[in-house]
């Protein structure tokens, strides 16, 4: 998203500029486009602006009525970064890791040139002048247009204050409103924001009456698919669908209901009475206590009863919908079910993506681990990075072919699963998006029955300001639009909710219910609990067996198990041969899908009962808890010698501040008082029998191999999180205490 200034001066909106109409006036066009600086301003910032000018100039507006503010200006200087040359065929496998620098490119600049036009830089001190010279030629009734299609800031609240990246600062809500009282009183001002929390700016409409406007993403999203490329093909954005739209209707909301059924990211395009209207509804449903969806419905008009105005919304929704194969969304409450299904959905993919891109960098270490890197740099104390990045791609390519990476195939089944939980992950986004876009719908729809009689005014002049000619849409791009409206057939590429579940739920990883640890350079595993209700509890499987082999494949490296239980059919067996006093035995385990954690508590929130059963002291957890005192969880195990040597500081550090400790384990009771009899550690200790708690706060100690931390307040509150020790105390916690 990035920042490009374009004002532009034109004559009314007719077919021929020698017909002049009664309605006669100018609209300038102020199309900002800062960049932030030379590294973010991407090349696809001068594309979006060229396409603008082009359609500028099929609409008969004159070069010498434009004007360009543009990132530096005319600074000689480079302002743009040119895309990169397309990535080597397996640049995947040195992605996020340390050998990744040997393969980036290095950020080729450039410097910017318009002809024909104006051009100054995109500089909030630019831009105030350029409203203090325009003053002196605007007229009652013309209009200005802001046009901003650049990078945004949220609010740092989290409220609508949001901001634009001009060149090397930002533009805040406010400030512009300040800069906008430099206009007459009787102008138009219509906004066209594509930046991402675009929507925070919604507010000027009621600061300054003179206001509307359109914008892709609301105050607390950020918008997407802004990076059109010219060297690669990639899915255009609200900047482009909403150039499109305004070709066809020639007027803000016309343009943003194009956008609405045909901009196929998780953009979310609306107006500024859109974004009016939402407020008011959240408002009054909070103060009445009723979910919003039931306000909406029970003021939704009679379908027989609707305007011209109401029914081209009733349209919209209908092709937003068939767009996105979302089935039936014949209410507000009926859109909210589905959104939060969707949300599920994304909550449980988010959770399986996480865990198959572990296991995707852990088997990549490994294979590149096994590079000889030293002998590809020490040949040549200055070798160049194309010579090292030639000899590690050759190498790459015949490990690949080896399959040195463990397992002939491996490397890239599991980057299958990454890529396809990615591209799903993008089209779940997208279907939420358009929920949010049709809820909006049906919240306008209702807005004459929702809001007073000073607010439902307000509303209307906004609409008024919104359906103001921009363009005057040419005649066979009118008849196109008419031919599209009557004929129109939807084909989508989005899969319905069912599908969608299904391919999610293939993507859940395989998992065995018991926890282990590797011993034995990896060669073994000792089983160190099995989880309560699991199927293991009907085979011959218990505490301190050790497994030799999974599959007949032997035990080689580590992680190997969770790499092949990750892999494995979920509901298909598998042959492990353990061993149990001297003796070994093959056994069959079944494999389950791994469990989905719940959605962690957010800070300041109290966190839920936790099923925790005493291990050395009968006491109740939840008693603990709410006792009075600040608590620290210390997740622990006794193979993780780290979470061992911390525990005297940790001791040390929660008495200095009265801070109880409640040390939590999911490995056999037995086990843990036969390890505590010889080490006695100073906390009360709890048995995780079902791992919620460690699934709940993030805490498998399987990946991070050092304690994990959790500060809860006197209330139970969720406070903070910390991994391992820090000066003093736990990482990150310890900084609370700093004063």
């Amino acid at each position: 998203m990035f920042s490009l200034s374009l004002a532009l001066y034109s004559g009314l909106l007719t077919s021929s500029m020698s017909s002049l109409s009664p309605y006669w006036f100018i609209v300038y066009f102020a199309l900002i486009a800062g960049g932030k600086d030379p590294q973010n301003n991407d090349q696809s910032h001068q594309e979006h602006l060229s396409r603008l000018m082009n359609t500028l100039e099929q609409h008969h507006i004159r070069n010498e009525h434009i004007t360009v503010f543009w990132a530096d200006g005319e600074s000689p200087e480079p302002d743009r970064k040119l895309p990169s040359t397309q990535k080597t065929s397996h640049y995947w496998v040195v992605e996020d890791t340390p050998w990744e620098d040997w393969f980036a490119k290095e950020s080729l600049l450039a410097n910017t040139r318009w002809e024909q036009v104006s051009v100054f830089p995109a500089k909030r001190s630019a831009l105030r002048q350029w409203f203090k010279s325009i003053s002196a030629k605007l007229k009652p009734n013309d209009s200005l247009v802001l046009a901003v299609t650049d990078h945004g800031r949220p609010d740092p609240k989290g409220a609508w204050q949001t901001s634009i990246e001009l060149w090397g600062e930002a533009l805040k809500v406010e400030e512009l409103y300040q800069d906008l009282q430099l206009l007459p009183t009787q102008v138009s001002i219509q906004l066209w924001m594509s930046q991402c929390f675009s929507g925070g700016f919604a507010r000027l409409s009621t600061m300054d009456s003179r206001v509307c406007g359109a914008f892709s993403s609301a105050s607390n999203r950020p918008a997407y698919g802004c990076f059109t490329l010219p060297s690669a093909p990639s899915v255009e954005g609200h900047f482009l669908k909403f150039t499109e739209g305004l070709k066809q209707g020639g007027r803000l909301d016309q343009a943003s209901r194009w956008a609405v059924e045909h901009d196929i990211t998780p953009d979310t395009p609306h107006l500024s009475s859109d974004a009016f209207v939402r407020r008011i509804v959240r408002e009054r449903s909070e103060a009445l206590g009723i979910p919003e969806g039931h306000l909406i419905d029970a003021a939704l008009p009679v379908l027989n009863q609707l305007s011209v105005e109401q029914q081209q919304i009733v349209k919209t929704i209908t092709n937003t919908s068939l767009r996105f194969n979302l089935g039936l969304t014949h209410s507000y409450t009926r859109v909210s079910i589905l959104n939060k299904q969707i949300n599920e959905l994304i909550y449980s993919l988010k959770a399986w993506h996480t865990q198959w891109k572990n296991l995707l960098y852990q088997a990549k270490l490994r294979l590149l681990k096994q590079a000889p890197i030293d002998a590809f740099t020490q040949k040549r104390k200055h070798r160049r990075r194309s010579q090292k990045k030639a000899r590690l791609q050759r190498w790459i390519n015949r490990a690949l072919k080896r399959g040195k990476e463990g397992r002939r195939g491996l490397l890239k089944e599991l980057h299958q699963k990454v890529s396809r939980a990615e591209t799903l992950l993008d089209q779940l986004k997208t279907i939420e998006a358009s929920l949010w876009r049709i809820g909006t719908l049906y919240a306008g729809l209702a807005a004459k029955d929702i809001l007073t009689e000073h607010d439902y005014g307000l509303w209307r002049k906004m609409k008024s300001c919104e359906a103001r000619s921009i363009l005057q849409p040419h005649r066979n791009e009118r008849q196109t639009r008419s031919r599209k409206r009557d004929n129109t057939q939807f084909a989508t590429d989005f899969q319905s909710f069912n599908e969608l579940q299904t391919e999610v739920e293939s993507l859940r990883p395989g998992y065995i219910a018991f926890q282990y640890r590797e011993r034995s350079r990896a060669s073994r595993l000792e089983v160190r609990s099995l989880d309560y209700g699991s199927p293991l509890w009907a085979v011959d499987l218990q505490v301190g067996d050790l497994i030799e082999s999974i599959n007949r494949s032997a035990l080689n490296y580590t992680g190997q198990v969770r790499e092949m239980i990750a892999l494995h059919p979920i509901g298909e067996w598998i042959k492990i041969k353990r061993r149990r006093d001297g003796k070994v035995r093959s056994i069959h385990i079944p494999v389950v899908g791994a469990p989905l954690s719940p959605p962690p508590p957010l800070k300041g929130e109290p966190i839920p009962p936790l099923s925790l059963d005493p291990i050395l002291e009968d006491k109740k957890v939840d008693y603990l808890i709410s006792g009075g005192r600040p608590t620290l969880l210390y997740f622990w195990s006794t193979w993780c010698q780290e979470c061992l040597r911390v525990a005297p500081q940790i001791q040390a550090w929660a008495q200095a501040h009265d801070i109880q400790v409640l040390a939590i384990t999911t490995e056999d009771p037995h086990l843990v008082r036969a390890v505590n009899h010889s080490s006695p550690l100073p906390f009360t200790i709890f048995h995780d029998r079902n791992r919620e708690a460690s699934r709940l706060f993030r805490a498998d100690l399987q990946n991070h191999r050092e304690a994990v931390f959790i500060y809860l307040d006197v209330e139970r509150r969720f406070i903070e999180r910390g991994i391992g020790l820090g000066q003093k105390g736990p990482k990150t916690i310890e900084l609370l205490f700093d004063n």
